[in-house]
């Protein structure tokens, strides 16, 4: 949307859906930004007092003076807890605004009222999935059994089951509504992906997110880290098939039989893929190299608060009187 030299020397239309992603995409990104760097000032700060060179300077900087007053941490835990209330309302509008493009269309299967609440369950599932995934690598990575602990894999991954049983309904709402519509452009779509070209695409996006809600009723598959990853790995295969089907598949038939075709990446789109993939890989190792991965002020604060204390064969956290 930002103003770039063509051949016509035209501006874009900011009249356009997409000016909406624009503004959206943006105050995600910052409202997230903001969020994740509030939440790790403190361990600045203690960065800062323990390091020399370039990365003295970095850490200085990102501190912002912190000097761990009374005042400052009041400060700071108002400002977390205001973010975490705004964050949320700026999710679900994200999302919603992304699938408003599609469905201010009149593109068949594009122009339906369901795809905001569907587009958001999507993102959660797919988001929890992805989540899970870099958390058991990172573990075994980096050494972090001790913070990542099998409680946190088994409520991670109810979460997950959660979430896929509302997109899995949101879907099937979603078909019910095609099916009894009997619109022939969109009876030929769904033909295209049941029996069609698509119709791979289609049942491996169906077994890709549907078997993983399965696995995860049992709670073996959500406290073994290797079932875990292997397990979100499918949901997200299968969430990136949906999208993909999303666009490829109805784009291929519209009102106009003689503009329907059939879609094929070249190797050159399969590249841009691969390298954005390769690309958020690259710039994660890095920023997981400068910011501490696990806040050290939140780890202190809870061995403070808490303390193990055996109950029969169980050890479990009870709070501890602080004056």
């Amino acid at each position: 949307m930002i103003p770039y030299p063509n051949s016509r020397f035209m501006w874009p239309n900011f009249q356009l859906p997409l000016m909406w992603d624009l503004v959206a995409i943006f105050t995600y990104l910052i409202g997230s930004s903001l969020y994740l760097y509030l939440a790790l000032i403190p361990d600045m700060a203690m960065a800062r007092d323990h390091t020399d060179t370039w990365r003295y300077k970095l850490y200085r900087v990102m501190a912002l003076g912190w000097r761990g007053t009374e005042a400052e941490w009041h400060k700071l835990h108002s400002a977390l807890t205001i973010f975490s209330i705004a964050i949320i309302p700026i999710f679900l509008s994200v999302h919603s605004i992304v699938s408003w493009d599609f469905a201010v269309t009149i593109q068949p299967r594009w122009h339906n009222t369901i795809l905001a609440p569907y587009f958001v369950v999507g993102a959660v599932y797919s988001g929890l999935a992805a989540l899970a995934s870099i958390l058991v690598i990172v573990r075994r990575g980096m050494r972090l059994q001790e913070f990542l602990r099998k409680e946190h894999f088994d409520a991670l991954g109810k979460l997950i089951m959660i979430a896929g049983i509302a997109w899995a309904y949101f879907w099937f709402a979603g078909f019910l509504v095609e099916w009894y519509g009997n619109d022939p452009i969109i009876r030929e779509l769904l033909h295209e992906e049941v029996a069609g070209k698509l119709a791979p695409l289609f049942y491996l996006q169906m077994g890709a997110n549907l078997i993983p809600i399965g696995l995860l009723v049992f709670k073996k598959v959500r406290t073994t880290p290797g079932l875990l990853l292997a397990t979100t790995l499918l949901i997200n295969v299968g969430m990136y098939t949906e999208r993909a089907l999303i666009v490829i598949g109805n784009l291929e038939r519209n009102h106009i039989p003689f503009d329907w075709g059939h879609y094929r990446p070249t190797w050159v789109e399969i590249s841009i893929v691969a390298m954005t993939f390769a690309g958020f890989i690259l710039l994660y190792t890095l920023f997981s190299r400068v910011v501490p991965y696990v806040p050290v002020w939140e780890i202190k604060e809870g061995r403070l608060r808490y303390t193990m204390r055996r109950i029969g064969r169980l050890v479990v956290p009870t709070a501890a009187e602080i004056e």
